[in-house]
């Protein structure tokens, strides 16, 4: 069985999406965006594509989830740049707090115990009772006292 292609998911989401979207320059902005993957910064990547994919996310309901669901499978692949990248753009369309938890925990297992803390604590303004969050951020600030 030949593993699925995860830019090609998501191509095929987005081609369906673009069938709702009638702004042919946002289309165009989400295939470049698919083409550069690879080659940018995390950083760059959300930052310079959040508007874009919020405009889309507004005629395309499942986006965020689709996005979340894409983190998931590349944590599972152990492919967290990938991931990081996903799990972010995610939380800049939407807050979630398995994505805030999901990459802490990817933070931590790089010793980046500092991202991970800021991470958490920003999923806890959001999501003040939960108990994932809760949990790794208390055994996060212990560590590091």
């Amino acid at each position: 069985m030949q593993p699925i292609s995860l830019i090609d998911l998501i191509q095929e989401n987005i081609y369906l999406a673009s069938e709702k979207i009638t702004s042919d320059e946002i289309v165009v902005s989400i295939q470049t965006l698919l083409q550069e993957v690879h080659t940018l910064d995390t950083e760059v990547l959300v930052s310079e594509n959040t508007q874009i994919l919020r405009k889309i996310a507004y005629h395309y309901d499942n986006l965020t989830q689709l996005i979340f669901g894409i983190g998931l499978k590349l944590d599972d692949e152990e492919r967290f740049e990938e991931a990081i990248f996903h799990y972010r753009l995610s939380l800049a369309l939407q807050p979630n707090p398995k994505a805030y938890n999901n990459l802490a925990v990817i933070y931590a297992s790089e010793e980046k115990e500092e991202d991970a803390i800021r991470i958490l604590k920003e999923g806890l303004v959001y999501f003040p009772e939960d108990e994932d969050l809760l949990e790794n951020y208390a055994a996060l600030t212990e560590e590091t006292n």
